[in-house]
């Protein structure tokens, strides 16, 4: 099994009622956990937020795992993690 760790940052974006919304950004991958972590974390004080993940995987099988929660910075959106 294979360790992918990825950052997703959240930003507020105006909806078609003109109501800010908090909005997900494109995933980025990093090479470590403490790289997600760092990287989350500084794109918490450019944006909304940012969350830091990791999920194990098996290129061969396909098979993925769970999500493991890595940190959480700024507002993301509810219910993201169930930790």
């Amino acid at each position: 099994m294979k360790t992918a760790y990825i950052v997703v940052a959240f930003s507020y974006q105006l909806n078609a009622k003109k109501k800010k919304e908090l909005k997900a950004e494109a995933p980025i991958a990093c090479l470590t956990a403490i790289d997600a972590r760092n990287r989350a974390e500084h794109l918490a004080g450019k944006k909304a937020g940012a969350i830091a993940v990791s999920q194990e995987y098996d290129e061969g099988s396909g098979e993925i795992g769970k999500v493991s929660h890595l940190g959480t910075y700024g507002e993301v959106l509810p219910g993201l993690i169930d930790d």
